[in-house]
């Protein structure tokens, strides 16, 4: 059950504390400043996770190679090259892909569009 309902759209939350998360999204609130440059964050998580670029420190370490990340995101990202994994699937034939951004690209050569203006 989700009783919380946002006024802003149809996003509704279990919990006040997340819809109070939520509605920073709309007002652009972002009250967890970075002291090295100009990052902010909804939530402290985000800053923590963010922390790490501006160090060495990337506790996410691939079992396979010496790849290491500073989010377990990449990590599962990079995981995929080794299972040869491609999740996204193109709707108009038989391509797919590992990142939605290839997914993207190739959809265009379905489209027409151009990737560049140039």
């Amino acid at each position: 059950e989700k009783p919380y309902a946002c006024d802003h759209c149809d996003y509704r939350a279990s919990r006040l504390v997340h819809l109070n998360r939520h509605i920073m999204t709309h007002t652009d609130e972002k009250p967890y400043a970075c002291p090295i440059c100009t990052y902010k964050a909804i939530i402290p998580g985000e800053l923590k996770c963010h922390m790490r670029t501006h160090s060495a420190e990337k506790p996410y370490a691939c079992p396979t190679c010496d790849y290491r990340a500073t989010v377990k995101r990449l990590l599962e990202r990079h995981m995929m090259s080794h299972a040869g994994e491609k999740p996204h699937v193109c709707p108009s034939c038989d391509y797919r892909a590992k990142l939605p951004g290839e997914l993207k690209r190739h959809m265009m050569t379905h489209t027409g569009e151009k990737p560049y203006a140039c």
